[in-house]
């Protein structure tokens, strides 16, 4: 091609205007003038009637795109045909071609899209657009929900702020919601924000009372947890009742509006079953384990230091699955059970003493070594047998039936005794009676209800001395008005059964 040249172009900055020419001199074909405004209209002629070749759009003369200029691949196959009045409008069978419906007919109402697809037209309303992706996309809104892309949640870029758009429920932050009137279906989670605390919190408007409740799905009230601003109280109840308070000054009360006194638990009750208590607290173990017991423990500070403490006592099962009740203590480091209650009794634990506040000194002060405690009793049988003061008898079967009372330090014993062979060779001097079951701590008087079948003399009375363990038999003597030492010759002897028998009583004190 020959070269062109453009000569006596304006020395400006503005565009020429539709009127101005350019004159272009060709050394081979002359000198031309072009109109600016002509060739505009020539270049535009170019674009329009070869989009695919430009890739350019043009608008029509409602300024919007001709959808026959836009490529299939950007319009997902959809294709504008024109409007529709009838069903006999609807004649394209290529499929996308799609009418806007202008006058209602069928199963279309104004503003509808028929569009065909491939087979058959189908109906596409304002609320149920195309949603696609892909070029495969869904023509109904379920299956659009599908095909949705949901961006994440926050301000930073390529997030989507949810303020204001989640009606009275409203985001805030990423560390809270604020909910007027929210309702919760199926599991929901809240998750921690730090690492000290999660925390759902409950504002109440002007100073009313905060409300968590819980319903059935018909909507019957199954249980709820209230805060009453004005008594300042925490109201947990259950079916619509209260049940359970908890105040300011952290004293919680069962069925008991007013706890009293301050840091304790109050349990009131209408309950009329015979077989519990009117005010009832339950503990119980619901373990199978060997050695657990359902119980109340009591802790307490040991220093100022002890935070937490040790275990000072509890009330509690005695053992694994019985119906003991044994009360424990900690005295001295020592955590043990100090009393029992039984079905048939009350049992002391070990070296425990029952204290009656009384003192034998009159000072006040109750020791262990003073009489205001008791701290044993307990019943038994002993065995008594006759023995001379000096030497053994060569026999002596005995028969005996004696018991005794053990209360404190305090022993009564009773009973009777007998021989069925006694040979008195090898004893002389005095009689007395061993086997005692306690030793005597003071001396004590014996007294002899009956004394039968015996030999000159039979025992008159009996006594026991200062750390003695034995029961001394006196009788009468003859010379003298006073009693002296039994001696063994006034026994019965042989082997004739029911002789040397005595009925005993005494009381002594021991150790």
């Amino acid at each position: 091609m020959a070269n062109i040249r453009v000569k006596d172009l304006p020395n400006t900055s503005a565009p020429a205007a539709d009127t101005d020419e350019f004159i272009i001199d060709s050394s081979s074909a002359g000198t031309r003038r072009l109109n600016y405004g002509e060739l505009k209209t020539a270049i535009s002629g170019d674009f329009q009637s070869g989009t695919s070749t430009y890739k350019v759009a043009t608008l029509g003369s409602d300024n919007k795109l001709d959808p026959a200029q836009i490529p299939d691949t950007l319009s997902q196959g959809l294709n504008f045909v024109g409007v529709a009045n009838s069903a006999g409008d609807l004649t394209s069978t290529t499929q996308g071609d799609f009418y806007v419906i202008q006058t209602a007919f069928g199963v279309y109402s104004v503003g509808d899209q028929a569009v065909y697809d491939g087979s058959a037209y189908i109906r596409v309303t304002d609320g149920t657009k195309q949603i696609s992706e892909g070029g495969t996309g869904a023509t109904t809104l379920d299956d659009a929900k599908g095909n949705l892309e949901i961006p994440d949640i926050g301000t930073a870029p390529n997030q989507t702020p949810l303020s204001g758009q989640l009606g009275s429920m409203a985001w805030q932050s990423a560390e809270g919601i604020s909910v007027g009137a929210a309702t919760i279906d199926g599991d929901a989670e809240i998750g921690a924000t730090s690492s000290d605390h999660t925390r759902l919190t409950i504002s109440s408007p002007n100073n009313k009372d905060g409300q968590v409740a819980f319903d059935d799905s018909d909507g019957s009230l199954r249980g709820f947890v209230i805060y009453d601003h004005a008594q300042e109280k925490l109201k947990i109840g259950s079916g619509g009742a209260n049940a359970v308070y908890i105040d300011s000054s952290q004293r919680v009360g069962i069925q008991d509006a007013n706890p009293s006194p301050a840091d304790s638990l109050t349990v009131t009750s209408d309950n009329a079953s015979t077989s519990l208590p009117l005010s009832t607290m339950m503990v119980r173990n619901n373990s199978n384990t060997t050695g657990s017991c359902a119980g109340i423990a009591f802790q307490a500070r040991n220093s100022a230091a002890d935070v937490c403490g040790a275990f000072v006592g509890a009330v509690s099962q005695s053992t694994y699955r019985t119906a003991d009740l044994a009360i424990h203590t900690r005295y001295n480091g020592t955590y043990a059970e100090r009393l029992r209650i039984t079905n048939s009794a009350l049992v002391l634990g070990s070296g425990m003493a029952i204290d009656f506040g009384a003192v034998a000194s009159g000072t006040g002060t109750v020791t262990p070594t003073t009489g205001g405690l008791l701290d044993d009793y307990e019943t038994g049988s002993w065995t008594g047998t006759y023995v001379p003061q000096t030497g053994t008898f060569t026999t002596m079967t005995m028969d005996t039936d004696l018991v005794y009372t053990k209360v404190g330090n305090l022993v009564h014993i009773s009973g009777f005794i007998r021989t069925d062979d006694v040979d008195i060779t090898g004893g002389s001097n005095g009689t007395k009676i061993t086997g005692l079951p306690f030793t005597c701590a003071k001396p004590s008087a014996v007294s002899i209800g009956f004394a039968w079948n015996w030999g000159t003399y039979a025992p008159l009375a009996g006594y026991i001395g200062a750390s003695g363990d034995a029961i001394w038999l006196q009788t009468r003597s003859s010379t003298t008005s006073r009693t002296d030492g039994f001696s063994v010759t006034n026994m019965s002897t042989g082997t004739s059964p029911d002789r040397n028998i005595l009925y005993l009583e005494a009381t002594y004190q021991t150790s």
